[in-house]
């Protein structure tokens, strides 16, 4: 088993999903998305960012340094239920949103060379098949070691990727709700499992310039559940993420509700066996389905001028 990170993977052919948290990351997120964008030999890159509440410029910072990239998302947090810490449940959500089997979790404090996503997939994927890959970084800024209230600085930053499978059949990042500075609960809940845990030094392809993995603020466990204050981006991405909800819902109806035509019974001669009538491949025509694709296509329609309209008054 490698030690390190390889200086020469192999090309990831498979869709690898790079998770990012954020909170009020300004001063970082541009460096962060534009390391991201510069991955070498991962062909289907993934890369998901949610943003857990910042009022700064975080977000438009992640929509202007992607330049309408398809590669990259941004996603809004739910606000964080009692008892989780925010860190965990962000990274819990984006997990849900990835797309690939194999899922890196990346701190956006993370300076990462161009081949550090496709090494740390192949230590998932090599030849002893890992469950879960800890890839250490090297720190530039010395570490604060003040006394303070509150949770203390990590001592080390870390690239987490972990296969999809073994991530949701052990619990996720519910195994990390407490953990303020990253995700020892999910490696222990791993490795309970049986499952294959590498850590591996990163250092000459991960380098982590600011002081603490996530702020006081982000860190903390949430002691009830708010939905906090509002900010004029929240309500321009719910209300169109609210249309396609409606959309969807509005289809499914349209389609489980349309009436069945019922064929008329046929006499068969006697002692003839009766045979099951088979499932249709696909959906019958006729003005029942007529209608019925005529009210979905205007649903769909409805809300996609809702969502432009929204997206307008948001601008």
């Amino acid at each position: 088993m490698p030690s390190a990170l390889s200086a020469d993977p192999p090309p990831a052919n498979e869709i690898v999903s790079v998770l990012v948290p954020l909170l009020n990351d300004e001063r970082r997120v541009l460096r962060c998305v534009r390391a991201l964008l510069s991955q070498t030999r991962v062909s289907k890159l993934d890369v998901v960012f949610l943003d857990a509440g910042s009022t700064d410029l975080t977000r438009r910072l992640v929509l202007q340094a992607a330049m309408d990239d398809p590669r990259v998302r941004l996603l809004v947090g739910a606000p964080t239920p009692q008892g989780w810490c925010a860190h965990a449940h962000a990274c819990e959500q984006l997990a849900v949103a990835a797309r690939g089997k194999a899922m890196v979790f990346a701190d956006p404090g993370l300076a990462l060379a161009p081949g550090a996503i496709a090494s740390a997939v192949a230590a998932l994927r090599g030849p002893r098949r890992m469950d879960l890959v800890v890839a250490e970084a090297r720190r530039r800024t010395p570490v604060d070691r003040t006394p303070a209230t509150g949770p203390r600085p990590s001592t080390s930053a870390r690239l987490l990727a972990v296969d999809s499978e073994t991530y949701w059949r052990v619990g996720g990042h519910c195994n990390a709700a407490h953990d303020a500075h990253g995700e020892t609960g999910l490696v222990r809940a791993v490795r309970r499992a049986g499952g294959q845990v590498a850590t591996l030094d990163g250092r000459h392809a991960i380098e982590f310039l600011d002081g603490s993995l996530w702020p006081r603020e982000r860190a903390g466990i949430a002691a009830a559940t708010g939905s906090g204050g509002r900010h004029p981006l929240y309500d321009t991405e719910n209300s169109i993420l609210h249309s396609f909800t409606d959309t969807a819902r509005r289809l499914l109806a349209a389609f489980t509700t349309a009436p069945t035509q019922v064929r008329p019974a046929t006499s068969r001669p006697a002692g003839q066996v009766r045979r099951a009538p088979m499932r249709p491949t696909a959906a019958p025509a006729g003005p029942v389905a007529d209608a019925a694709a005529n009210r979905a296509a205007g649903y769909a329609a409805k809300a996609m001028a809702e969502a432009v309209a929204a997206v307008d008054a948001g601008r």
